[in-house]
């Protein structure tokens, strides 16, 4: 999957929520390194605008600029403008392409109107589907979570009938999944985060 023309970076963490306790003297301070949780997982979204725009995901383990930088030399073309959001790890990606970016603690969207929301949009989505669809998701699938919430942002204007022919047509084209194939056996995937 190559994107063209405008498109959108980001990154959104998900997974290892941990319940504070009911009486304040108990909460520890999670903003503390040593009591943050390692659980988490980062899902990196590249969004492109415009209607048919699609959507490419990676599951890394926090966002960093060798995932961003990665994904934006594998998955956008270099005559692509590039839309991100203040966090330090996409600061070297105005060396692959023309950046763009937008401090989201002073603005959603500037005066000459640079924004993510596209980005932060599918990741609202995610969040809804989180809270109201799956109320968990499992970090060892988080990368099919997202996958699939990608794929229905990205055919959301498509009818119930042309997802039935989408999937059917894809699952029928495609050899068999080395994850999916004896799963019931006992044979697990491996975990799908992607390691630079």
């Amino acid at each position: 999957m190559v994107l063209d023309g405008e498109v959108e970076i980001d990154g959104k963490y998900a997974g290892g929520h941990i319940r504070p306790e009911n009486k304040a003297e108990d909460r520890i301070d999670r903003r503390l390194k040593k009591y943050q949780n390692m659980k988490q997982l980062c899902a990196l979204a590249i969004r492109q605008r415009g209607l048919g725009g699609q959507t490419f995901t990676r599951i890394i383990r926090d966002e960093d600029s060798n995932a961003a930088w990665a994904a934006v030399r594998d998955h956008v073309s270099r005559e692509a403008t590039v839309f991100a959001d203040e966090h330090g790890s996409y600061n070297d990606l105005a060396g692959l392409n023309k950046l763009q970016r937008v401090n989201h603690s002073k603005a959603y969207q500037t005066d000459d109107g640079t924004n993510t929301n596209q980005v932060e949009s599918f990741f609202s989505r995610v969040q809804r589907a989180y809270v109201g669809i799956h109320h968990r998701f499992s970090l060892k699938y988080f990368d099919w979570y997202v996958a699939e919430l990608a794929w229905r942002e990205d055919c959301r204007q498509v009818s119930n009938r042309g997802h039935t022919f989408q999937v059917l047509g894809k699952a029928l084209s495609r050899p068999t999944s080395r994850y999916l194939c004896g799963y019931w056996q006992g044979n697990k995937p491996p975990d799908l985060i992607w390691e630079g």
